[in-house]
């Protein structure tokens, strides 16, 4: 079996055959190829997602597309993640934001394209009726430090912060993704997104 054909047929075990046609490369390439990333940032700071209420695309006609999804939190929270491909402007930065009643935890890195250019970590909180800002900054480079954990867990065997249950938490995130656009679009869902 050819690997495309390996890959076509997880995506159609995934998804169903009908949603793994429509939306298979949207599902492996952008949700679990990278909006995984701020999946695991919200779980940090607020747990997994409980559900993914509504995801669109944009512009039609254009790959890679835009994202935006929203769905619940544990506690009655919102997420709300907008993912963009932006190929001429490598200076972007990924940023996420938690908002509480009473405080606001807001992280921001730069683009891994740019070296030495700081991670931001701001919290601001309500304090006796006025709001204290603090904010932390590295320039150690992120995705160096994801690499090295990648390489402590292939030569040494010692697991990194996220295991397994965290990896399993953001695929069914992905396919709760998935199956609410299917749901837009009319299209049928099936496979372990449908369960």
């Amino acid at each position: 079996m050819l690997l495309s054909d390996t890959t076509a047929e997880l995506r159609r075990i995934a998804l169903g055959a009908p949603a793994a046609d429509r939306f298979g490369t949207l599902y492996a390439n952008i949700l679990l190829g990278s909006v995984v990333h701020e999946l695991a940032l919200v779980r940090a700071f607020a747990g997994d997602p409980t559900t993914i209420d509504h995801v669109a695309t944009w512009p039609d006609g254009v790959w890679p597309p835009s994202v935006g999804l929203t769905g619940r939190l544990p506690d009655d929270g919102r997420v709300t993640i907008d993912w963009h491909f932006l190929p001429d402007y490598p200076a972007y930065r990924e940023e996420v934001r938690v908002i509480y009643d009473a405080a606001t935890i807001e992280l921001s890195f730069p683009s891994p394209y740019l070296l030495h250019r700081p991670t931001v970590l701001r919290v601001s909180t309500a304090v006796d009726g006025a709001w204290r800002d603090e904010a932390w900054t590295s320039t150690v480079e992120a995705f160096e430090e994801e690499l090295l954990a990648f390489h402590t867990l292939v030569v040494d065997g010692r697991s990194s912060v996220v295991g397994v249950e965290a990896g399993r938490a953001d695929i069914v995130t992905c396919q709760r993704a998935i199956a609410a656009l299917a749901r837009t679009h009319g299209v049928a869902i099936g496979g372990e997104a449908a369960g």
